[in-house]
């Protein structure tokens, strides 16, 4: 994909943020062991689209990245309930 291709850009990102919702849903246990990468992949990707979109379309990036923050949120809680 293009780099100045923001539209699809957008359309990626917010693709990528509901399947990862739909497979922690479904595949929660399975997902989180086999491919515990995803998280560390998925949120700088998120920062680095939304770091390289013109102004107006991050308005486009509010949904993903309020995602991103309350996935981050809640693996800090997770790990405190944990310990």
């Amino acid at each position: 994909m293009h780099p100045d291709n923001h539209a699809a850009q957008l359309m990626f990102v917010h693709f990528f943020v509901i399947e990862y919702v739909s497979a922690s849903q479904v595949l929660g246990p399975i997902v989180e062991r086999s491919f515990p990468f995803r998280k560390k992949l998925v949120l700088p990707w998120l920062e680095r689209v939304r770091d390289a979109l013109p102004p107006d379309y991050l308005q486009y990036m509010e949904w993903p990245m309020s995602f991103a923050a309350k996935m981050v949120e809640f693996d800090q809680y997770l790990k405190r309930v944990d310990q």
